[in-house]
């Protein structure tokens, strides 16, 4: 009968760092993504405040369209 060897302390040791060392990594990411929400807020008020700009730009856009368009035929005349 072959029974296995029972783990020695070293690899016992190196098991325990293991599991330490993911718990750790566990809580780390919990602490972070506890202030996701803030993260979270700040990146929807960037999205809303860059969807006000590209409206600012398309409307600024359109005047100069508009501008250019009657200064060439003002040129034309």
């Amino acid at each position: 009968m072959n029974n296995p060897t029972p783990p020695t302390p070293s690899r016992v040791s190196k098991a325990r760092n293991r599991l330490e060392n993911a718990v750790a990594t566990v809580e780390a990411a919990l602490d972070e993504r506890a202030s996701a929400p803030t993260i979270d807020l700040q990146v929807e008020q960037t999205l809303v405040e860059n969807e006000g700009l590209r409206e600012a730009n398309a409307k600024v856009s359109q005047r100069l369209d508009t501008v250019i368009d009657r200064l060439k035929s003002v040129l034309e005349e």
